[in-house]
């Protein structure tokens, strides 16, 4: 599945489209390549915003990408790349809120789960003002 990277502009915010039917690892490999090397040409931590809005996610993609980057640089759980998920359907909502709160996915660096691109880049934003 082809993963659309951008990079908001004059801004340390990333915007990770996932198109069409997910492949799990690969698809995550792509995102934590993609993601390290701007964090690298920024020189600074970043928000990763994964946008699921066109992606069919199933519980076993979920449940890979949950578990697959723990402990990779430029993953989930990379503590200078604070993730915000997107999604309007309960499955993108279920996995951010587990990995939010429970203690399996402790470490994991999710600071928020919106039903839009627009919501997370604004979450962003603010997020961003506080630092």
């Amino acid at each position: 599945m082809p993963v659309k990277t951008v990079v908001t502009e004059g801004k340390p915010i990333v915007v990770c489209h996932m198109l069409g039917p997910l492949n799990m690892p690969q698809d995550a490999d792509t995102v934590i390549v993609e993601v390290l090397q701007i964090k690298r040409k920024l020189g600074r931590s970043l928000y990763r915003i994964m946008d699921f809005t066109t992606a069919n996610l199933q519980f076993s993609d979920m449940m890979v990408g949950m578990s697959y980057d723990k402990g990779k640089e430029g993953g989930t759980y990379d503590p200078e790349i604070k993730t915000i998920f997107v999604g309007d359907y309960e499955m993108v909502k279920f996995g951010t809120e587990a990995m939010m709160s429970q203690e399996h996915f402790k470490g994991a660096n999710v600071v928020g789960v919106t039903a839009s691109v627009a919501e997370a880049l604004d979450l962003a934003h603010k997020l961003l003002s506080k630092e």
